[in-house]
């Protein structure tokens, strides 16, 4: 990977040229391949990623949301996850030691040591009018990122875990 800088961040995940710290490292479709590797560990205050191959040989410790979503993709922890808030939404996610964190997975076969659970189901009753309709869909048209961008705001919209 020539060229790739990656360093501690007093913000987010960022590499020299890349320093995000306003906004975290979104790794969605316009992102892809952004990041197909960190090693030997990883230490950012959020990371949201979608569409992107990301493994980790040891440890990751994200001072925020570790949201890990959409259905392309791949991320692998070596040994343990450290975070705020880990959700997993369809992506292939496998943590090889503790998850460290108040969060779910959205299937039982994930590698990872969360309960599962759904958006709707971890939503605290006073905040679910606002990103679900009365059948229990999202409202926002892209899923998930209104409710992962409440997080990454510091809204303690999900109920004690």
């Amino acid at each position: 990977m020539t060229g790739w800088d990656w360093k501690w961040c007093r913000g987010h995940l960022g590499r020299e040229g890349f320093d995000r710290q306003r906004h975290p490292l979104q790794l969605g479709d316009r992102y892809a391949g952004l990041l197909p590797c960190c090693r030997p560990r990883l230490r950012c205050k959020n990371l949201v990623a979608s569409s992107a191959d990301i493994r980790i040989a040891r440890d990751a410790r994200i001072d925020g949301v570790l949201s890990s979503t959409y259905n392309h993709g791949f991320i692998e922890v070596g040994r343990n996850v450290h975070a705020r808030h880990f959700v997993i939404d369809d992506h292939t996610t496998i943590v090889r030691g503790n998850a460290d964190a108040r969060g779910w997975k959205d299937a039982e076969h994930v590698e990872v040591a969360l309960p599962v659970s759904s958006w709707i189901a971890e939503v605290r009753p006073e905040f679910k009018a606002e990103f679900f309709d009365v059948d229990g869909g999202m409202t926002c048209p892209n899923g998930n990122v209104e409710l992962v961008q409440a997080l990454l705001g510091g809204r303690e919209i999900l109920r004690n875990l």
